[in-house]
């Protein structure tokens, strides 16, 4: 079998420096989701539903 050295220091260096952009892009993504959410008020979302039943309506006649 293959064996890795995990004390290799490129090896670790390496390994950090994916878990750094892992952690970077999921606390992105996290931000955006959190900031949406907040943004969302009652009017906005009902509105948004008012114009998803005017056009389901529409679509029927």
């Amino acid at each position: 079998m293959l064996a890795i050295d995990f004390y290799n220091p490129y090896i670790v260096i390496f390994g950090l420096l994916v878990l750094a952009v892992l952690v970077f892009f999921w606390n992105k993504k996290n931000t955006t989701n959190n900031r949406n959410r907040r943004q969302r008020n009652f009017k906005s979302g009902y509105l948004e539903r008012k114009k998803e039943r005017e056009a389901k309506e529409n679509q029927k006649k």
